[in-house]
């Protein structure tokens, strides 16, 4: 995974998803995978 690499963020929602994956989900999974994040912008 690219945060795990160094990466510190992301592009979310339907951008580089799935179509109709909404940025909330996005973030839960983010969330599941251990990762802590900001959702200033959301």
């Amino acid at each position: 995974m690219i945060f795990f690499s160094g990466a510190t963020g992301m592009i979310l929602g339907d951008y580089l998803t799935t179509e109709g994956i909404s940025a909330k989900d996005d973030i839960q999974m983010a969330r599941d995978l251990g990762l802590d994040i900001s959702t200033n912008y959301v």
